[in-house]
């Protein structure tokens, strides 16, 4: 799984140990460095540090890794991305949009998550079949800004944009939608909307 919060992966993190999965973390090492998470019910769990997905090295390393301690990779969850609203040109400034920006935001959000999927479906490419001819599971997580395009930044408060219930996502409801999906062979190729019903305003 590539990019929570430590506080967030320590929430998912139990989702999944209810149901004795072990799963890894790629997250900056500047971030988590000091931090662990501790095994309470004997079950091996790792979360290595230092791997962040626009380093090719470091995501092909990080999946070493995961095939020396565990032999095997069943999921890949993306999640890692940034946000930066900007307008390409601004007729009011007269301004063009900073190019590093937008380089960043290509790099992480587009070559970040696709260095992920490339190394996590090649080490699933070693599995055996299960009964539904599958090897294993890639999930990409987007905001909702994926389907409702804004120009420039919208400042509000985005728990207030919720229809039912008013408040964003627990780490928990995602985690609970991740585990179902990889468990549910039958689902593919779908774009769930797990958003309380979020919509961007123009």
């Amino acid at each position: 799984m590539s990019g929570l919060k430590f506080d967030r992966c320590q929430k998912l993190f139990r989702v999944f140990e209810q149901d004795s999965q072990t799963l890894k973390m790629f997250v900056k090492r500047k971030k988590l460095e000091k931090r662990s998470l501790i095994d309470t019910k004997g079950v091996l769990k790792e979360l290595p540090f230092g791997n962040f997905i626009t380093t090719d090295s470091e995501v092909q390393a990080a999946f070493e890794q995961v095939k020396g301690k565990f032999g095997r990779c069943d999921a890949v969850v993306n999640c890692a991305g940034v946000a930066m609203a900007f307008k390409l040109y601004s007729v009011t400034k007269k301004k063009m949009a900073d190019p590093e920006k937008i380089r960043k935001t290509i790099e992480v959000n587009v070559m970040g998550t696709f260095n992920v999927i490339r190394h996590g479906v090649a080490l699933m490419g070693e599995n055996s079949k299960d009964e539904a001819g599958q090897r294993g599971v890639v999930i990409s997580t987007a905001s909702v800004a994926a389907f409702d395009g804004q120009t420039g930044q919208v400042r509000t408060f985005l728990s207030q944009l919720v229809p039912n219930p008013s408040r964003m996502g627990t780490p928990e409801e995602f985690g609970a939608l991740v585990q179902h999906i990889i468990q549910n062979r039958y689902l593919n190729g779908e774009v769930i909307r797990l958003d309380g019903s979020l919509r961007m305003p123009p």
